[in-house]
């Protein structure tokens, strides 16, 4: 008897050993965690979702790399929590970018991150290169403009389908050079549906109704439109066009007279009440064309100068005019000297048809007998003459 209860009693100690170990040790289950596929994908945002089957506190992690080893925590939000569904906005992401995402879970001791998902984010809209060219040798490109600011002026359109216009998309941007590129002030979205960046130069923060810009003359006004611009080609490139035309005057004295003769102003002057010199016009972007604003009693185009002329080097005067067209005696190129508003030299051009994007030279004497005005010659526009705006 006494060997049957010491067999009882060891066998006893064992079950309660057990039932010990049991206790202190239970069998646990780790959270299954699913990272369900990114939807409704922008160029900075974007949405994700994944279950958990266990009471958990989660966060989805996000990164640029495939093992997250870069990751930062979003704010997972539990939309229901009798599925264990979780939600989470990915916002301030970078256009045109290749992210990863996972839900992570943790029940307190254990964390568990789940499959990883990647998606990557819609491109944006921008303008890549900018062209400048030479207009009468097209072909040489010119890496400078002329301009000491740095900015463009842009409009984005799209064209409907069937529609016989543009519809605007934004209007008159700023468009500035910063840091290798050109920075636009806003952010667009780019479906498959092609759209168009028109661009201008110098950049003007008032302009006109729907998409015209209101031009002054004497100032190197440039513009251009875009190829389409779309989900696959999401960055413009633009050739930028002179849209005035240049008339330059070489002013010099007669090599056979003995002039003494400092400029005071010139004048590109109206003559006979006509107006085919202008002070304004309206650019329209899309089309590109450019409509003169006609005054009455408008004088003309006005120069400041003080330089004592020579027969050697002749003084060189640039006029920026809105493209035009006239007869003979229609225009006037009038002289004022210098501290002597009566002392005034004036003749007449001859039929004359001043195309945009032209660069128009005409060599200028004065005589002892009075103005002569020489026969012109068409140039190159040159347009590295000053500025600090890079075309790249």
């Amino acid at each position: 008897m006494k060997g049957i209860h010491v067999i009882l009693t060891l066998l006893f100690s064992c079950l309660w050993a057990v039932a010990c170990q049991s206790v202190e040790e239970p069998v646990r289950t780790e959270p299954t965690v699913r990272t369900e596929e990114v939807r409704e994908i922008g160029r900075e945002e974007a949405k994700v979702t994944g279950y958990v089957d266990v009471s958990s506190i989660c966060s989805f992690l996000l990164s640029t790399l495939p093992d997250l080893s870069d990751a930062w925590q979003v704010e997972a939000r539990l939309t229901d929590a009798a599925t264990g569904s979780y939600e989470g906005v990915l916002s301030s992401l970078s256009p045109n970018t290749t992210y990863y995402v996972a839900l992570s879970a943790s029940d307190g001791q254990t964390n568990v991150v789940g499959n990883i998902q990647m998606f990557t984010t819609l491109p944006a809209v921008g303008i890549g290169k900018v062209f400048l060219w030479d207009w009468t040798a097209l072909g040489a490109e010119s890496r400078r403009l002329p301009y000491v600011d740095d900015s463009m002026g842009a409009f984005l359109y799209s064209l409907p389908e069937g529609g016989e216009d543009c519809l605007v998309e934004a209007s008159n941007l700023y468009v500035s050079y910063e840091n290798g590129a050109w920075a636009l002030p806003v952010t667009f979205d780019i479906e498959e549906a092609a759209k168009y960046f028109a661009v201008y130069a110098p950049y003007q923060e008032n302009y006109g109704e729907f998409h015209q810009v209101r031009v002054a003359a004497n100032t190197d006004f440039l513009a251009g439109v875009s190829g389409p611009v779309h989900s696959q080609s999401p960055y413009a490139d633009i050739d930028l066009y002179h849209r005035m035309a240049k008339v330059t005057l070489e002013v010099q004295t007669s090599e056979v007279s003995n002039v003494d003769y400092t400029l005071g102003t010139v004048a590109l002057q109206n003559g006979q009440q006509g107006s085919a010199i202008v002070r304004w016009a309206d650019f329209d972007m899309w089309t590109q064309k450019m409509t003169p604003v006609v005054e009455e009693n408008h004088d003309g185009l006005l120069v400041d100068c003080d330089v004592r002329l020579d027969s050697e080097k002749a003084a060189v005067i640039d006029f920026y005019v809105v493209p035009t067209s006239f007869l003979q005696g229609e225009v006037v190129l009038s002289l004022t000297e210098k501290g002597s508003q009566e002392s005034r030299l004036a003749a007449p051009f001859g039929d004359t048809d001043w195309e945009s994007g032209l660069h128009y030279v005409y060599p200028v004497t004065v005589t002892s007998s009075g103005l002569q005005i020489g026969d012109v010659r068409l140039e190159d526009w040159e347009n590295n003459e000053g500025g600090t705006i890079i075309i790249k």
